[in-house]
């Protein structure tokens, strides 16, 4: 299967922190279906956040890194701009 920026902890982070407003010289807001994603993501319940998973689970992973705090060893972009605030 062909990788997607959708793969790309990096960018998928960026993307995640520029939904969220941080700094838009650091993370510009992403594209409108990203930004659909990551909205999906944050108000799935356990069952739908499971099937997005299949599709996207490196934005699964960043999106909830984000709100839990868990695992932001693995999004260590997340995690940096998160100690910064």
């Amino acid at each position: 299967m062909k990788k997607t920026v959708f793969d790309d902890s990096d960018y998928v982070q960026r993307a995640v922190l520029g939904f969220m407003g941080y700094k838009p010289t650091f993370y510009p807001k992403p594209g409108s279906f990203f930004c659909s994603l990551i909205d999906a993501c944050m108000r799935a319940d356990k069952n739908n956040i499971e099937r997005l998973r299949l599709g996207f689970p490196v934005v699964v992973g960043a999106v909830r890194a984000y709100q839990t705090g868990k695992d932001l060893g693995k999004y260590c972009v997340i995690e940096n701009c998160l100690k910064i605030q």
